[in-house]
């Protein structure tokens, strides 16, 4: 047997495993908001979310009738950033109107506040929970109306990330660089009813990219030689045939680029 197991079938009775209860969350958030002058707004919060008893997936464990996991409430966690949201419009270029906006999220604390579930959650399934998003994410946007035209572009970007992948030397990590993705949309109004819209997400085709860090100087030592680095990197790249992004690249909203032309008709 493989797989997950229901924390209410047998197997899990076997195991001693638990039935599943409700997650307790406290949620504190405090915010502000203005418009200091015309066609100008701006919106900044905090916020800190305390969970006890997280609900996670288990790293797979060795039984008597096979390899399983299981869902537990095996961890408290912590969440807290800021987040900000400014708008400025109605600017007059030509015979159109541009607009900029600015979103953006910078992330305080993520992580556990006890030690509960050590002997359930692995290093990789850590990272996946707290450090495999980016600490902070932007958004810069303009758009701008002129005739039956709407023209909108969008710089996301996203900060470090790190990651522990699974058979990967718990004396190093993976970090990702900093990227900006770009995206652009098109958009005319052929009618009231009529929309002709062009979108291409990723417009430069920006790929993630990631290197060695070594935590302690045993992780140094690995990275000071070349074969051991080769032996670690076909570890997590499948021998190099996924070696652009590794199987977690993911924190992007769009790997290689996309795009779509629609028409779109409103009753």
């Amino acid at each position: 047997m493989s797989g997950l197991i229901n924390n209410v079938s047998r197997e899990a009775r076997q195991l001693g495993v638990a039935k599943l209860k409700a997650e307790e969350s406290t949620n504190f958030t405090i915010g502000m908001g203005g418009k200091p002058f015309r066609n100008f707004s701006f919106t900044l919060d905090y916020y800190n979310i305390a969970v006890d008893d997280r609900i996670v997936l288990s790293n797979e464990l060795a039984t008597s009738f096979g390899t399983v996991s299981y869902f537990s409430n095996a961890i408290d966690t912590r969440t807290s950033g800021i987040d900000f949201v400014a708008n400025y419009g109605n600017i007059a270029l030509g015979n159109g109107k541009l607009g900029f906006n600015l979103a953006g999220n910078y992330m305080i604390e993520n992580g556990r506040t006890d030690d509960n579930g050590d002997a359930l959650i692995d290093l990789t399934q850590e990272a996946l929970l707290f450090t495999s998003r980016p600490k902070t994410k932007w958004i810069l946007g303009a758009n701008y109306d002129i005739g039956k035209f709407n023209f909108n572009l969008n710089n996301t970007y996203f900060g470090t990330t790190e990651f522990r992948q699974a058979g990967l030397d718990s004396n190093l990590r993976t970090e990702f660089t900093p990227k900006i993705v770009t995206d652009l949309g098109i958009n005319y109004n052929v009618d009231s009813n009529w929309t002709i819209a062009l979108n291409a997400n990723n417009l430069f085709n920006v790929l993630p990219e990631w290197e060695f860090k070594a935590n302690n100087a045993a992780g140094s030592s690995i990275l000071a030689d070349p074969a051991q680095v080769k032996t670690q990197s076909n570890l997590i790249t499948f021998n190099q045939r996924y070696s652009q992004m590794t199987y977690d690249g993911y924190h992007f909203s769009q790997l290689g680029s996309m795009f779509n032309l629609s028409v779109n008709y409103r009753f």
